[in-house]
């Protein structure tokens, strides 16, 4: 199972924190993700009850089609006394507690509002109760302490992939506590197959293939923009200028 976290689409305020409606930029960014995710084999689409979220979710599933939930435990952070501020009345009035908390050395709260572990809690409450990790997943593997970036993919694997050496779990020598990494087992022995990733490839690999020239190499990356990730090797043939005369001649040298 495939899990995508999107953020809301630009909201209709500057203000701190406040509930309200999409802008105009924002609804047609949720268009956009909408479009790219139709073809994601989307099962169900959740949001939290904030407007801007619920929009958001709204505009994606006119393309996914999928039941719809909302959760009100997937809200961001309770921002308690700062929601509704400007910026500039943010600085001034609440400066010492803003530096203090942009060190990250602590689990700082919004004064009247929540700290990252409240957040936690009821955010991981909401994913056990639509379905959560599978019996048969090895949770241990996962470092809860990572900090994640955006486009980053987290992958869980199976307690018998664990077993069968198929991934691997390295220590921090710098930490108590074990830092797992986990790798296909390809990759951890350090063996490349040499095949061109359709959905990583710079415009210089993908002129490595046959048959493909600058054209069709910024036609590849211009599909992957607009389309998203590659879902088959055969999907390829949809970009405009590869036919399947081309297609047969690099199909061994591509992989996704």
């Amino acid at each position: 199972m495939n899990i995508y976290l999107i953020r809301h689409g630009r909201q209709n305020s500057k203000l701190c924190n406040v509930d309200v409606e999409l802008s105009d930029e924002g609804r047609e960014q949720a268009h956009l993700v909408g479009k790219r995710l139709a073809k994601y084999g989307i099962e169900a689409v959740y949001s939290s009850n904030l407007i801007r979220a619920k929009e958001t979710a709204d505009i994606i599933n006119e393309y996914v089609k999928k039941p719809r939930f909302v959760d009100e435990r997937l809200r961001e952070a309770e921002f308690g006394d700062l929601t509704g501020l400007e910026n500039s009345v943010l600085k001034e009035r609440y400066k010492d507690f803003l530096a203090e908390r942009s060190k990250m050395e602590k689990d700082m709260a919004y004064p009247g509002g929540e700290n990252c572990e409240m957040v936690f809690n009821r955010v991981f409450e909401a994913i056990e109760a639509a379905g959560g990790m599978t019996t048969t997943a090895a949770f241990s593997y996962l470092n809860q302490a990572e900090l994640l970036k955006d486009g980053q993919q987290i992958y869980v694997p199976s307690q018998e992939e664990v077993d069968s050496g198929k991934v691997t779990s390295t220590r921090n020598a710098s930490e108590s506590d074990e830092t797992f990494s986990v790798q296909a087992a390809e990759n951890v022995s350090g063996q490349d197959d040499g095949k061109v990733n359709l959905n990583t490839a710079s415009k210089e690999e993908l002129l490595t293939l046959n048959g493909i020239g600058d054209v069709r190499a910024q036609a590849i990356l211009k599909y992957r923009e607009e389309h998203g990730e590659f879902r088959s090797i055969e999907e390829l043939m949809e970009v405009e200028g590869i036919k399947k005369g081309t297609f047969q001649k690099l199909k061994d040298q591509i992989k996704i």
